[in-house]
Parts: structure tokens; sequence; C-alpha cells
């Protein structure tokens, strides 16, 4: 707050500062890269992890909440009548089967499950001899891609036509699902036990517990045992952990201390340098208060090239990592958190020097003006580059440690980016997110006939699974 009795001399505080930025490029340079580099990893950090959680809840906006395993259309109607849900969908993964090197995965949907399936062209199949396939199908074979056509499969071990009547425009290449009709599923399967997806009655606004009591009761009702409540609760809610958020604290906080020595030290160093400058412009009238300003003014008009810059950088390098689950919201959050921390990184790196410098007094201006060196004092020692240096070091020790600090700090990050990449467990982070709970699946072929499935279990391949499964 200006006085009316005072003068406002914040203009040529700005100007003044201006000039000493404009004719010290080099410290300009420095403090500006130092900025650049710790919001831009700062703003990917956030981003990146914003755009991880985004993606997983978007992923599963429309997943089921629970499934009930091998029940019946009859069931199914049982179920789509009890309170609290939404609506069931049946489903069933029956075999996969060898053709044209191409390993085809036969699968039954019903219409509820068809209609999830985005950019669908044709219809669902419903004689034995029609089935849907995906773009990446027709590859390697020798029939033209469009409804209607007309292909020879070996699908139950008799080599047999079916039309294609659907098929699912999907972008992945590596997948090769077959959709068969309810009538070809019974016959592959020998009944007419299916997997029901249900899908609950404002399912975002309960928790786990709540959806598996809920489900529960579901059971009891139906006398349907056998479910469970998917992974859609796990991910809805997704957020971090308290150690996620300890992790990101330590990264902020070394980040932090490197960049703020880099910056301070620079300040510093300048600040040295013109201690005649800012002497004469206290002889001339400037108060400490006005020169402190001056000093801090520097430091805020490098700061927004600085955080301009290290926000694009760390936006770029956020894309390359994770260029989905991107969001406005998580984008502007990302953005003033980066920024924020990069204003109070160089008010805090600048607030220090700026009191040194306004406490300089014309007196020790003129004294560090006029200092003289006592070469008497060096006659008994040989002027080598080392002695040279040690003179060096010792005549300005918190300057010498500071650079001591910022080059061992940045050898730390370093160190720890290098190593960061091999410190990944596999098995960890799979239990972390996929089978966090034990989840697991097996799809087994049966070789033939007279096998069943406890017969395949029983065999040398599988016993260091079922020992583990025994414990």
């Amino acid at each position: 707050m200006i006085w009316p009795f005072e003068n406002d001399t914040s203009a040529i505080i700005k100007n003044m500062a201006q000039k000493s930025i404009a004719f010290d490029k080099k410290k300009n340079l420095f403090c500006i890269s130092a900025i650049v580099v710790a919001v831009a990893m700062i703003m990917m950090s956030l981003l990146t992890v914003q755009n991880i959680i985004h993606q997983n809840q978007n992923e599963v906006s429309g997943l089921h909440q629970g499934i009930f395993f091998d029940i019946t259309q009859k069931d199914k109607e049982n179920l789509s009548s009890e309170e609290g849900v939404q609506s069931i969908g049946l489903s069933c993964n029956i075999k996969t089967v060898e053709q044209n090197s191409k390993e085809l995965s036969l699968i039954y949907y019903d219409d509820t499950m068809f209609n999830l399936i985005p950019d669908f062209e044709g219809k669902y199949p419903e004689q034995s001899n029609e089935i849907a396939v995906t773009d990446a199908f027709f590859e390697g074979e020798n029939v033209p891609a469009k409804i209607n056509t007309t292909i020879q499969l070996n699908l139950d071990g008799t080599v047999k036509k079916y039309t294609i009547v659907g098929i699912y425009h999907d972008q992945d290449a590596s997948a090769y699902p077959v959709f068969v009709s309810f009538a070809k599923c019974q016959e592959l399967r020998g009944n007419d036990l299916l997997n029901g997806y249900v899908w609950l009655e404002n399912a975002d606004t309960f928790t786990k517990d709540e959806a598996e009591e809920l489900l529960s009761q579901i059971s009891e009702n139906t006398g349907l045992k056998d479910w469970t409540v998917s992974s859609y609760y796990d991910y809805v809610n997704a957020g971090l952990s308290v150690s996620n958020y300890a992790a990101y604290i330590v990264l902020a906080g070394i980040l932090f201390l490197a960049a703020a020595l880099v910056i301070y030290s620079i300040f510093y160093i300048s600040v040295g340098q013109k201690v005649a400058e800012f002497g004469q412009l206290r002889t001339i009238g400037a108060s400490k208060k006005q020169i402190y300003k001056i000093v801090l003014k520097q430091g805020y008009i490098l700061v927004s090239p600085g955080i301009l810059i290290g926000s694009i950088v760390g936006t770029i390098i956020s894309y390359c990592l994770q260029s989905k689950g991107w969001s406005v919201f998580a984008f502007a959050v990302s953005l003033c958190g980066a920024s924020l921390f990069g204003i109070l990184l160089v008010y805090i790196s600048v607030r220090k020097p700026a009191r040194i410098a306004a406490n300089v007094s014309p007196i020790a201006a003129l004294k560090n003006q006029v200092e003289t060196i006592n070469y008497r004092s060096h006659k008994r020692h040989r002027i080598t580059p080392a002695y040279l240096a040690k003179i060096s070091f010792f005549r300005n020790r918190k300057k010498s440690v500071l650079t001591i600090l910022s080059m061992g700090l940045c050898g730390i990050i370093f160190f720890f980016a290098a190593s960061y990449q091999s410190s990944f467990n596999a098995e960890s982070m799979a239990r972390y997110w996929d089978i966090r709970h034990g989840d697991f699946k097996i799809s087994v072929d049966l070789e033939n006939d007279s096998e069943n499935l406890d017969a395949v279990l029983r065999k040398e391949y599988f016993s260091d699974l079922t020992s583990v499964l025994a414990h």
C-alpha cells in the first residue's frame, strides 16, 4: 500500500529490474533452466497420474458391478425382477480354436451384451451357421470384409459354412473374437449355462461393501450362490493412496530443494558481484525496501517464462507417457499446481539474496570497491592452479558450499532417475493393478473327449500351480 505522502516508485523498480535482467543474460539462462526443469517434472507427474486415474474411471464407467456364474435364461429373468438390478447381460467364453494361423476365441453374447459393443455393423447371430467377427478376422482370409459373406470354418471338429452377419469395427489387430449364436453355444458346450453380468441401479453412489451387500441379498433371494463383485469399484473410486502421496511429496521436495539451491546460488553470486551498484543506489537515496523489491522483481520476471516453458514441456512428456484419459479439469489442476510450485520456488530462493542486497551500506560498497589483496601473505606458497583454487574456495565458503550442494543434489536426482526403471517389480505391479485381490482365470482346451478338467489339472505341468493354490 502506498500512503498519500509516499512516492510510488513501482514503475522505477520494475524498470531497473528489467534492465538488470537484460544486462546479465547468463544468469537469466541458468535461472530459467532450473525453473523449467522443476516445473516440467511437477507438471508431468501431476498430469500423468491424474490421466491414468481418469482413464481407469472412463474404462469402467459402463462396467458391470457383479457376475453370477453358470446361470440359465430363466435365472436371468429372476435376477431382472430383483429390486436394485438395472439390467442383466449373458455371456460365455466357449473355447479357442486354431484357424489359418489365428487363434479364434468363440464367444456368445446376448442382445444386452451386444448393445454395449461400440461401432457394430449388422445383426446379432441367431442361427447355428451365423457368426459375427472383427475387422482383424479378415486378414489372411480370401473373403471380402462385408456383411453376408460366407466362409468355411472348423469350429466344432468339422469344416462347415458360416455366414458373417455382423462386424465389430475394432482397432485391435491382435485379438480374433468370433461371436456365435445361443444355439451354437449350446451345441459346443452341451449345456445352457452362461455367465450373468449384473448392472445395479445408481451403482456409482455405492461403495464396494454396499454393492457386495446388495448382491449378497440378491443371491439369497434367487438361490444363485456362485457370484462375485466385479473390479468396477476398484477403479471407479480409485485415488492416490497415502504411500503414493508420500512418494510424490518426497519427489517434489527433492526437486524443490535442488532447484532452490541453484536459483539461490545464482542470485547470491549475482548480489555479491553488484555490491558497489547497490551501495550507489543507497547513496543516492534508495531505501532498503526498494532494493529488496528490485532483486525480488528480477525473480518474478524470470518465473513467468520458466513456468510457461516448463508447463509446455511437462505436458508434452505427459502426453508421450500417457496419451489416454486426458481431461480439461486434470490439465487445469496440474497447471495450477505447477505454477504455484514455480512461484513459491522463486520467492523462497530469491528472498534471502534480496535481503542481503537490501542490507548493503554505502560504506561496505566503497570498501568492496577499493579492496586490495595482500600479496605478502602468499610469498611462502608456490602459486599453482591447485593453490589458487584453494584460495578461491575458502574466500567465499558459503558460495562454495552452495555449489557443492547443488551438484550433489543433481547427482542424486540423476542416479535416482537412472535406477528408477530397474526398481520395477512386475509381480507387485500386477498384484496392485490387475490381480490385487488374488483373482485369476485359467482357460483349458481339452485335448480329447475322454479327459475332463480334473484329469487335466492332475497333469505334471499343473503341479506348481496346484501347490500354490494349496497354500
